[in-house]
């Protein structure tokens, strides 16, 4: 999906194809798979423009809120094991069940805002989202 900003941006350089696609697998710059990637694993390749923090999140009603050691967590589908992100949440859940794995970040939102588990979004999604009702 492109923004505003970034159709804005279309349109004052014509010559210019955007292409976006979010995939599961690694591209490379040197093979000219892309001439730029933003990416959300570890980088071999180019140099660091910045982070992304991530916090756990869960339903305010969720019915284990109060009791972290009953918690179900929702990760990403194991394909996505090198995800920082996933690294990360995979390392607090430790021995506790993953309620559900999904493909995509706004999945996550939506699955814990329905009660499913507590999920790992980063900071950014769920300040722009709005709250559960």
């Amino acid at each position: 999906m492109c923004s505003a900003k970034t159709w804005h941006a279309s349109a004052s350089h014509p010559d210019i194809l955007l292409s976006i696609s979010a995939k599961g697998r690694q591209i490379s710059l040197s093979h000219r798979d892309s001439d730029v990637a933003l990416r959300l694993v570890r980088l071999n390749e180019a140099s660091k423009l910045g982070g992304m923090p991530v916090a756990l999140y869960a339903h305010r009603d969720h019915v284990h809120l109060s009791t972290p050691q009953q918690w179900r967590f929702i990760a990403f589908d194991p394909r996505y094991e090198d995800l920082p992100q996933q690294r990360w949440l995979l390392g607090i859940a430790a021995d506790h069940p993953v309620a559900c794995d999904l493909n995509f970040i706004s999945e996550h939102l939506i699955a814990a805002r329905a009660g499913i588990g507590v999920a790992a979004p980063a900071v950014s999604v769920t300040e722009r989202s709005s709250p559960p009702r």
